[in-house]
């Protein structure tokens, strides 16, 4: 297990002062593993890319000490943003500290697990194809995006377009699974192709849409626009504030694939509205403007 605590600070701003307490335990997960005060937080996104299991593994210890870090426009060596412990041989990496503005965490991993103690900035996971992320905070826009595989737990907030596409791009996330625990911004699973994103919490407006294919289930409210341009798909959604007027009211059920999904849910230790396994839903078709194969289920009130 290789453990990076990030100190952005740390031998960049030579004026602020530092006052450095060695942990009891360095090696004991925390965000504490070493306490760093100076004047001000240093908010230049750090882009990390390259801290993935799949390059790390076959790394020795002062190899990855001296991996290249681009700290907004400057090239810098990761131990002089963060203190190093362990190795990543078994494949799990661990960030810790001063993590916000840390972007592209976990970007086009394949393998491993990459856990996040704290808040993530933006492209957690884009075009990952395998592995797991996990994050105990907040994360930034574009989480997930265009991911083709492998895991994402958030036990936060997300920003905008979770498993989106990028500006430009035809497709968003093209497989796998993305959990946020609370809730998420603008434009989630815009141009989704395959995979299952689950939000909480509430999201806002736009979400699912251009979908292509795949599920976007959320537990709370939706803001407008819900689906627009939708070809295919399935959104799940407790309650949709305003549904595009290309969508046609269709049949009350409970359909068994929803069923399946709940077991899986639980498999998962995910929870759900209770209420929702004990009700009809209403299903709205749509977008009529395009296929008109895409489906919303709303539970009956």
């Amino acid at each position: 297990m290789l453990t990076i605590t990030v100190h952005p600070a740390k031998e960049l701003r030579k004026r602020d002062r530092f006052d450095l307490l060695q942990h009891e335990n360095p090696r004991e997960l925390s965000s504490t593993n070493l306490v760093a005060s100076f004047v001000d937080e240093l908010r230049i996104p750090i882009e990390v890319d390259n801290l993935i299991p799949d390059h790390l593994k076959s790394l020795t210890y002062q190899e990855i000490e001296e991996l290249p870090i681009l700290w907004g426009n400057q090239i810098i060596s990761l131990k002089s943003i963060a203190t190093i412990y362990g190795d990543a041989t078994d494949g799990k990496v661990i960030f810790a500290g001063e993590t916000d503005c840390l972007k592209r965490i976990g970007a086009k991993m394949t393998e491993g697990c990459i856990e996040v103690h704290g808040n993530a900035g933006w492209h957690l996971g884009r075009e990952m194809r395998g592995g797991e992320i996990k994050v105990f905070g907040d994360v930034g826009d574009y989480c997930g995006g265009e991911m083709a595989g492998g895991k994402i737990i958030v036990l936060g907030n997300a920003g905008n377009h979770v498993g989106g596409a990028f500006p430009g791009s035809p497709k968003g996330i093209r497989g796998g699974f993305i959990y946020i625990q609370k809730n998420a911004g603008h434009e989630i699973a815009t141009q989704m192709r395959r995979g299952w994103i689950i939000v909480g919490g509430n999201c806002g407006d736009f979400c699912g849409a251009g979908m292509i294919a795949g599920s976007l289930w959320i537990f709370g409210k939706t803001g407008m626009g819900t689906g627009t341009g939708m070809k295919r798909g399935t959104i799940v959604a407790s309650d949709c504030t305003e549904l595009p007027p290309t969508f046609c009211q269709s049949t009350r059920d409970l359909p068994r694939f929803l069923q399946f999904y709940f077991h899986s849910l639980r498999e998962e230790n995910i929870e759900f509205p209770a209420i929702w396994g004990k009700r009809l839903f209403q299903l709205y078709r749509g977008d009529l403007l395009e296929k008109g194969l895409g489906e919303i289920w709303i539970p009956c009130p």
